[in-house]
């Protein structure tokens, strides 16, 4: 998967993203500072917001997927 161009993401990629941040920032365990990534698959498509504790985005702490009717998917922790 590659990160997606904040600048490449339709109206409706940017809503996805938005509302994945707002449920990353209001869960207890989410830093107040942090940076997010879209991350598209092979083919082009939006498939998960990555959620790291620095601008170099290497370690994500958490990961929200998106589905194929651009639904969120439950927040997931990875570290």
């Amino acid at each position: 998967m590659a990160q997606a161009d904040a600048e490449g993401l339709t109206d409706a990629e940017v809503e996805a993203v938005a509302q994945a941040v707002d449920i990353f920032r209001a869960s207890p365990r989410s830093p107040s500072l942090f940076t997010s990534v879209p991350v598209r698959d092979e083919s082009g498509k939006l498939r998960e917001v990555r959620f790291c504790k620095n601008s170099e985005a290497q370690e994500p702490l958490a990961v929200i997927g998106i589905a194929d009717d651009g639904a969120l998917l439950p927040l997931t922790w990875l570290a």
